[in-house]
């Protein structure tokens, strides 16, 4: 019973985001998830949506930095090792791939506001590494499997 539950709350909280999502400003989504623990959920999420099926055999770590609108810089990685990952806050020295984006723009990713093929077009999302790896970043934290 719980798991039917959650089943039908979670498209209906997901749209419940997205429409605040594409209401919000950048300055309000960032003043909502640009604080310690949004961000820990958010992160701590991802690292459990990883699918070590999915991951081609990836291990090493993933960057992600980002830009608030005062110019500060916040890192988080995401560390993944025998089939499992971690997230935790700060940079590493040999990142396979870092993003960086706005907080208000990884927030619009999560909430399918924002394709991130259009926000790498569009200069949102600016990625370095393994181009390669980008590929599959989708697929192996829970999302479309590659084509």
């Amino acid at each position: 019973m719980v798991m039917s539950s959650r089943r039908t709350v979670a498209p209906v909280l997901s749209a419940i985001l997205g429409r605040f999502v594409r209401r919000a400003d950048d300055r309000t989504l960032e003043r909502l998830f640009a604080n310690g623990p949004a961000l820990r959920l958010i992160f701590g999420t991802l690292a459990r949506r990883f699918d070590a099926d999915r991951s081609g055999g990836f291990a090493g770590e993933l960057q992600c930095d980002l830009r608030a609108t005062t110019g500060e810089v916040r890192s988080w990685t995401i560390r993944v090792e025998d089939g499992c990952a971690r997230a935790s806050r700060g940079s590493t020295d040999e990142p396979a791939l870092v993003a960086t984006l706005s907080t208000s723009d990884l927030v619009r990713l999560g909430a399918g506001e924002l394709d991130a093929g259009r926000a790498l077009l569009n200069g949102k999302l600016d990625v370095r590494g393994d181009f390669r790896l980008m590929m599959r970043i989708g697929a192996m934290f829970g999302g479309a499997r590659d084509a």
